[in-house]
């Protein structure tokens, strides 16, 4: 136990002790620092969640049960996540503070992390993040058109407007810029323009997912995957000429061949954790936006330890015959079931995926498809 632990209580040591005998590690903690934003997108999974603020000595004890829970590991990952985490820059910075304390106690390294909508970045927090080597992944959703249509500021300000004009100086402290790219319904048959737009601007790394939460017709998924299509071909040929362009989605989720065979779920509640600003554990920030921003099943606090044992086996019993509706699925060995916070919030059952994420399953597989074909046929014409 670390030495900041020996003071907590009876519930604390034995819930480490139990996860340590029947868990794999904790190595990343989602720290939810705040629940407020600044702005007010449509498809915020945290959106409806009372603004709320971590304070410090709640901070440090995530920190503590992060090194208690990590077992062997030496190399821990914090992801600031709000709301929008700068609106706390003072405590992100406190805390990482605390974590190089820990660290010279303790003898492991942190790496940081922060996903943020851009606007509040300044010279300062640029320049404090450049110094400690911390990454950030903005909220760019394409085009002006596309961004300022779900992603709104409560200032009625354009959001776009003010990340874009800073782009520039954002590279300078951070050369690689990389955007996590939400698509509505209404904005996925702009995909490539919105892609092509961001890069000409300076973006170099695109992780797109479709919003979760909502419905989609079968005309807007063939939308989206005719855009898939388009930008894989654009993909493909810019990999070729060596350019600075890198889309996640094709080079994890296509090119790499995932083996899922009896396997269910993700590393919600398993080696990643989440934690909120009154020191609730859940088992990924997803979750704790589920459920009208109530979450599900709590693994425990920071005072007790993941004390709930019987929630942690919930996420942590990975066998696949939880997939009782994806048997007779043709994709089964190449898919892990769907995210267990979308499942429950669109199905009701945390093991029972929607029919649209199936059919973005089906997408991606005949996108794999079609970027093989693409390779086998580049490396024949030599």
């Amino acid at each position: 136990m670390s030495q900041n632990s020996d003071n907590l209580g009876l519930t604390y040591a034995l819930s480490r002790h139990i996860n340590a005998k029947v868990f794999c590690p904790v190595g990343h903690v989602d720290l939810i620092i705040t629940d407020d934003c600044n702005g007010c997108c449509d498809y915020c999974f945290m959106e409806g969640r009372k603004p709320g603020r971590m304070s410090l000595e709640t901070a440090k004890k995530a920190v503590d049960l992060l090194i208690d829970y990590s077992g062997k590991m030496n190399r821990l990952n914090l992801l600031f996540f709000g709301g929008e985490p700068l609106l706390e820059f003072g405590l992100m910075r406190d805390t990482i503070a605390y974590c190089e304390q820990r660290s010279k106690e303790t003898g492991k390294e942190f790496a940081f992390s922060i996903t943020t909508n851009g606007t509040l970045l300044t010279p300062e927090i640029l320049n404090y993040l450049s110094r400690k080597g911390i990454k950030f992944l903005l909220s760019l959703d394409g085009t002006r058109e596309m961004h300022n249509k779900h992603r709104k500021l409560k200032s009625g300000e354009s959001p776009w407007d003010i990340v874009v004009e800073k782009l520039p100086y954002f590279k300078r402290y951070q050369p690689w810029q990389g955007t996590r790219l939400t698509l509505m319904p209404d904005t996925a048959g702009q995909l490539v323009e919105g892609v092509l737009d961001l890069y000409g601007r300076g973006m170099n790394q695109f992780i797109i997912g479709p919003a979760t939460g909502v419905i989609w017709t079968k005309e807007e998924c063939a939308a989206y995957e005719q855009q898939l299509i388009a930008l894989a071909d654009i993909y493909m040929d810019k990999k070729a000429r060596g350019e600075p362009f890198r889309m996640t989605l094709f080079e994890d989720d296509i090119e790499k061949k995932a083996e899922y065979k009896g396997f269910w779920g993700c590393g919600a509640g398993r080696g990643r954790i989440s934690i909120a600003p009154s020191g609730e554990i859940q088992s990924c920030a997803k979750v704790q936006g589920a459920c009208d921003s109530k979450g599900f099943l709590p693994l425990g606090n920071v005072a007790d330890g993941i004390s709930n044992i019987n929630n942690r086996m919930m996420f942590a019993h990975s066998h696949g015959s939880k997939r009782v509706n994806c048997k007779e699925c043709e994709f089964k060995d190449e898919c892990a079931g769907g995210c267990p916070a979308v499942n429950l919030t669109e199905t009701g059952n945390m093991f029972l995926p929607s029919a649209h994420h199936c059919e973005f399953v089906r997408i991606a597989m005949r996108l794999r498809k079609h970027l093989r074909a693409k390779t086998d046929k580049a490396k024949e014409d030599g």
